[in-house]
């Protein structure tokens, strides 16, 4: 064996919590079942529990930020998110063809707009599904795109940018029968919802309304990569969210620790 070359630095270090490593293995007709010993902690039954719960303790801590076109960041804080998710919810609530049968589509990148406009839409139970946006902005056909709002029969379509969405919208559904929303308020040619429309609703009866969504209830549909066939909807509800965050917040208890800001 050749020697190996051990190389140190200088930059500095610390101890990363991990979670427990135990697990149990039981075998069962030729099967064998690995399950983890630890059990999960309490966790909440929505996720937007949580950002509620954040806004109160820690309003001014950062939430989200990006990064605007002078590269300066554009930040919101636990609280400023809560207030904005809270007005969404409360101008979707008036749309009252939106539901399971007709979710939230979102077709547009990361940004905070996304973010919101899911937060609001959790708050509100009305599911949404975030595309990834090469099925709009790459595609030729737009063959998946498609798909997913025959799946989905979408009754709200998001995208930070008409023009560049635009044809995408136009070719998968009937511009007429969906609400369009967008930064600017328009796509291709044509007129639709401003995205800050959404932020200027007064907050009245969505909070009452949000103390009856059941964890049961579905959240959003996550969509399976189509790297062989066709994307594949998986309905995800509040409960199904929860339990999955905190398995990984057990697993990495280092995030938990408190920011050092």
């Amino acid at each position: 064996m050749s020697n190996m070359t051990v190389h140190t630095h200088k930059y500095p270090e610390r101890f990363v919590k991990l979670g427990s490593h135990e697990i149990e293995f039981q075998s069962k007709n030729g099967t064998l079942y690995i399950s983890p010993k630890e059990q999960l902690k309490p966790y909440p039954q929505k996720i937007t529990d949580r950002l509620i719960q954040y806004a109160q303790t820690h309003p001014d801590r950062v939430f989200a930020a990006k990064r605007g076109h002078d590269d300066e960041w554009i930040k919101l804080t636990y609280a400023e998110t809560l207030d904005r998710a809270w007005r969404i919810a409360q101008s979707l609530k008036q749309y009252s063809h939106l539901s399971t049968e007709r979710p939230i589509v979102i077709l547009s990148g990361n940004d905070l707009e996304h973010l919101t406009l899911s937060m609001g839409a959790m708050l509100a139970g009305i599911p949404f599904s975030a595309i990834s946006p090469a099925y709009s902005l790459i595609s030729k056909d737009f063959g998946k795109l498609k798909h997913v709002f025959d799946v989905l029969t979408p009754g709200l379509v998001f995208a930070n940018d008409g023009q560049a969405f635009a044809k995408a919208i136009e070719h998968c559904c009937d511009t007429d029968d969906i609400v369009i929303v967008t930064n600017s308020g328009k796509f291709g040619e044509k007129n639709c919802l401003a995205f800050s429309s959404l932020l200027c609703s007064e907050i009245s009866d969505i909070k009452d309304h949000y103390e009856t969504i059941d964890e049961h209830q579905i959240a959003k549909f996550l969509f399976t990569s189509g790297s062989t066939k066709m994307p594949k909807a998986v309905p995800t509800t509040h409960l199904m969210l929860c339990t999955n965050q905190q398995m990984l917040l057990q697993t990495f208890p280092e995030f938990e620790e408190t920011p050092q800001y």
